[in-house]
């Protein structure tokens, strides 16, 4: 079980609202100290004033999905702060969800890639070491129930949610495999989590999960060390689709009165377009 130590640290990307806002309160009340990043200024400053309330708060600007912004960054928190015990990448991006792949422009590609999955490696790098040293932590990394299965008008964000998780298993095998087993590693996969990222999204018969909730689900998941923490913790059932071919699976939805969308994550919230209704979070 991951026990924060009176003194921990613990380092959240998009620490200054929705669920690593949450993790970081947690934290704090556990006794641990810790360092917000995220890439809006004011919405990190209001954070921080709230945060210092209940404990040791250090705030800094960064973009994820800028290599040399987080090289910079972690030598600034090791400077200032020292090395972490506990990294929570949970800094994210998607637009133009309900949009098909080849009718979204093409830089769009390039940014959800840059900040979900080149964000994480880099942040790792970066962080990683301190807890080798330490022999002992936990890194989370936010994937999605959308990192199991396709998902219709979300390609792009599958894919990068795809490969969060694949490179966190790949991550904790190799610190098993150095004899690490107290660095411990954990892909969050949520279903629909009511925070400003998915905010305006209308939902079916599946509802969100309110962020309180989805914090407390993921700090438990942490302290019990799970490898993957469903948010319900139901979530990742949703990796079963896997195991039929598709034409058997449209079969089997149209039988029931469902479609793609009802099946794949719970997206069921529509408009009169026909498109799943997201706005996208303003940096």
């Amino acid at each position: 079980m991951t026990t924060i130590v009176d003194g921990d640290i613990a380092l959240l990307t998009g620490g200054a609202r929705g669920m690593a806002y949450g993790l970081a309160s947690k934290f704090l009340k556990d006794g641990g100290k810790v360092i917000i990043v995220d890439i809006n200024q004011k919405a990190l400053d209001e954070a921080e004033k709230e945060l210092k309330k209940e404990g040791t708060v250090y705030a800094y600007k960064c973009d994820i999905g800028s290599c040399d912004d987080i090289h910079e960054l972690a030598d600034k928190v090791h400077n200032d702060v020292g090395l972490i015990d506990i990294l929570v990448n949970a800094a994210g991006y998607v637009t133009y969800g309900g949009t098909k792949f080849l009718d979204q422009p093409e830089e769009t590609y390039k940014k959800t890639i840059d900040i979900n999955v080149m964000g994480i490696m880099w942040m790792t790098r970066a962080f990683l070491p301190d807890l080798i040293k330490k022999r002992r932590g936990h890194v989370i990394n936010f994937a999605s129930s959308a990192g199991l299965l396709g998902v219709p008008l979300l390609a792009t964000y599958c894919a990068s949610k795809h490969a969060v998780i694949g490179f966190t298993e790949s991550i904790e095998h190799e610190m098993s495999m150095d004899g690490l087993m107290d660095v411990r590693l954990s892909a969050v996969c949520p279903l629909v989590v009511e925070t400003g990222m998915f905010k305006g999204l209308v939902t079916g018969p599946i509802h969100g999960v309110t962020t309180e909730n989805a914090v407390e689900i993921i700090y438990n998941g942490m302290r019990e060390n799970r490898s993957m923490i469903g948010v319900p913790p139901y979530a990742p059932a949703a990796i079963i689709s896997k195991l039929i071919d598709k034409p058997i699976l449209y079969k089997l939805l149209k039988a029931v009165g469902m479609d793609l969308a009802d099946w794949t994550v719970g997206l069921t919230g529509r408009l009169p377009s026909g498109k799943v209704r997201y706005e996208p979070e303003k940096e």
